[in-house]
């Protein structure tokens, strides 16, 4: 009796960790139709990329460790730190 409810508890946890959520794949954001809207604030994605940058990134370079998804402004940012005045 055990054995077959056990199999069915089985299938269902490991359907259950293949599904993907809303939160892991959503489609108002970070897509061409929604024209690559962020799915996190700026405030929010400049912190979890700074804390990786102070682990992972020379001090030399963290100049660079700021999210930004304008191609001008993050020009601008190396520039600044490799081209200096």
């Amino acid at each position: 009796m055990w054995k077959p409810l056990l199999t069915l508890f089985t299938v269902s946890l490991v359907g259950a960790q293949n599904e993907i959520s809303d939160f892991e794949n959503p489609t108002d954001c970070g897509n061409q139709a929604t024209d690559w809207k962020p799915c996190v604030e700026r405030k929010i994605a400049d912190q979890v990329f700074g804390s990786c940058c102070e682990r992972f990134v020379p001090p030399e370079c963290r100049g660079l460790c700021v999210y930004e998804s304008n191609p001008i402004e993050a020009r601008v940012v190396v520039k600044r730190l490799f081209c200096p005045p």
